[in-house]
C-alpha cells in the first residue's frame, strides 16, 4: 500500500475512538488496516475515487459499522473515526475533510 500522496492520489486517515474490540477497516473487499485498536489511528494514500469503506471485528467477516461511501479528494485528508459503544449498540462513522494545502 502506498502511503505518500501523489498524483491523483489523497490521504485516508481511520481513528478508531470508540469503545469497542480491535477492527480491520476494509474497502472494495481488500483490508486496509489490521486489528486497529481503541486509541490509534493508521493512514494510507489512495487514488481519487468512492471506496465503500466498512468496519470488521479484527480477524473476522464480522461487520461492526457497515459501509460508508469514503470519497478521497484532491488535496483533502479523509478522517474516518469509528466512534460509539459497542456495548451500547451505537457504532458508527464520523467523517471529516481535513485540507491538505
Amino acid at each position: 500500500m502506498n502511503t505518500e500522496p501523489g498524483k491523483m492520489r489523497s490521504w485516508l486517515t481511520v481513528r478508531h475512538v470508540a469503545a469497542a474490540p480491535a477492527v480491520d477497516i476494509a474497502t472494495d473487499s481488500v483490508t486496509l488496516f489490521r486489528s486497529l485498536a481503541n486509541g490509534n489511528e493508521r493512514k494510507v494514500s489512495l487514488r481519487y475515487g468512492s471506496y465503500p469503506t466498512e468496519v470488521r471485528l479484527a480477524g473476522t467477516t464480522s461487520v461492526a459499522i457497515p459501509k460508508a461511501n469514503i470519497t478521497i479528494k484532491d488535496n483533502v485528508n479523509m478522517v474516518v473515526y469509528a466512534w460509539g459503544s459497542a456495548s451500547k449498540g451505537n457504532l458508527g462513522y464520523l467523517i471529516q475533510e481535513v485540507a491538505t494545502k
